[in-house]
């Protein structure tokens, strides 16, 4: 049977109605400290609310100026003559990087304007261009050992052999094909070469090959190896 609820029990204080209580008069006696921390609370979290809806407008914003910027450069890859496209992505790609450093489509935008620099051979702009992609982007981007290759070729045409070798080096430590791995072998051979050192520039010159080096190259490495011998 159910223990049946007494008088003296009906006049007791019901236990959640007490805390409730004591929870308003707590609020009423500290009713200042109340209205500021629950200030600093819906504050912390509009400022979180707003950072966040602008990282979505600010990389979204540029992102849509990288599409622009791209198209102009998809057509100087298909035409190099096209003067006009080179000057629209060089325009478009400046203005990304200055007006949203921070995004994703700027780190992309350094990579690209390395390539659209060297090809109107200024080296000095390609070369800050393709060292500000490798300081700002991932440690894992496969466009790094492209950006290094890049580089290679400006300290070359600066006759800056010793960035140039650096520079192929740590193309071939990041990449993973052995196709290219291969050309940077050639590369760096080419730079010892001209540098003078004839033993390294021969170690090199062999490292290219395989079954799958190209035969005209695999023949060049063999008349490179034999004028050097």
């Amino acid at each position: 049977m159910a223990n049946r609820i007494t008088r003296k029990d009906l006049k007791q204080p019901d236990e959640f109605h007490t805390l409730s209580w004591r929870f308003i008069g707590f609020l009423a006696s500290h009713r200042r400290e109340v209205y500021l921390y629950s200030g600093i609370v819906v504050a912390m979290i509009a400022v979180i609310l707003g950072w966040y809806l602008y990282g979505l407008h600010y990389e979204s914003s540029a992102g849509e100026m990288y599409a622009r910027a791209y198209g102009s450069y998809t057509r100087v890859q298909e035409d190099q003559q096209n003067s006009d496209s080179t000057r629209e992505a060089v325009g478009l790609y400046e203005e990304l990087v200055k007006k949203y450093p921070s995004s994703e489509a700027a780190i992309l935008a350094y990579y690209n304007l390395g390539n659209l620099y060297y090809s109107a051979a200024d080296m000095d702009k390609s070369i800050a261009a393709y060292r500000a992609y490798l300081e700002k982007s991932d440690k894992s981007s496969m466009l790094r050992g492209l950006a290094y290759y890049g580089l290679g070729y400006c300290y070359e045409a600066k006759k800056d052999y010793e960035k140039a070798l650096k520079s192929f080096e740590n193309s071939e430590k990041n990449t993973l094909g052995t196709h290219f791995k291969i050309i940077n072998y050639a590369n760096a051979g080419r730079i010892y070469e001209k540098m003078g050192n004839v033993v390294k520039a021969v170690e090199y010159y062999k490292k290219v090959s395989g079954d799958d080096v190209d035969p005209f190259m695999k023949g060049l490495m063999k008349q490179k190896i034999a004028n050097l011998s």
